[in-house]
C-alpha cells in the first residue's frame, strides 16, 4: 500500500532517468533532514558553553600554576559539571533528529529498492584506474548524493 502512494506520489519524478530521479528524492531527503538537523541542534547555543569552558580552563591552569590544589580541583569540577550540562541538552535533539532519520529511510528504502531493485543507475567511465568500467546500483548513487549534498548544505548554512 505505500509503495503505491509512494508511486503516485513521486511518479512525474519515476519518468526521468533513474539517476536523475534518485538524486532528486535524495536531494529531498537529505534537504529535510538537514534542515530539521539545524531547527533541533540550534537551540543549544555551543559557542556560549565553549567560551564558559575557555574561561574556567583558563581559571583552572592559573590555579595550577599558583598550586592552589582546591581552586584546581574546584575548577575542574565546574568543567565536568559544565560538560556533562551541555552533553544533557544535546542528547533529546540528538535523539529526536535519530528517529526521524530513521523513518524516513524505513518509510523510502524499501520502496527505493523495489522501484530500482537490479538497474545500473550509472556506469564509472572505463579511464579511472581499479573502479572503471564498473555499475552503480541505487543504494551506491544514492549514498554518493547524500553526502554531497549534505556537505554542501551544512557549508551553506554554516552548520
Amino acid at each position: 500500500m505505500m509503495e503505491t502512494i509512494l508511486n503516485t506520489i513521486f511518479s512525474p519524478i519515476l519518468g526521468l532517468n533513474p539517476l536523475v530521479s534518485i538524486l532528486i528524492i535524495c536531494g529531498a531527503i537529505t534537504g529535510l533532514l538537514t534542515f530539521l538537523n539545524k531547527k533541533l541542534m540550534g537551540k543549544t547555543d555551543a559557542k556560549e558553553v565553549k567560551e564558559n569552558m575557555q574561561k574556567v580552563r583558563a581559571d583552572m591552569l592559573e590555579a595550577q600554576k599558583s598550586g592552589d590544589k582546591e581552586k584546581t580541583d574546584e575548577q575542574m569540577k565546574k568543567m565536568m559539571e559544565m560538560n556533562s550540562e551541555y552533553l544533557q541538552s544535546m542528547i533529546k535533539p540528538l535523539s529526536v533528529s535519530l528517529v526521524i532519520s530513521m523513518l524516513l529511510l524505513i518509510l523510502f528504502f524499501p520502496w527505493l529498492k523495489t522501484t530500482y531493485n537490479g538497474k545500473i543507475v550509472m556506469t564509472i567511465p572505463e579511464f579511472l584506474p581499479i573502479i572503471g568500467g564498473k555499475g552503480l546500483t541505487w543504494i551506491v548513487w544514492y549514498i554518493i548524493c547524500s553526502l554531497v549534498i549534505s556537505i554542501s548544505l551544512k557549508k551553506i548554512l554554516r552548520m
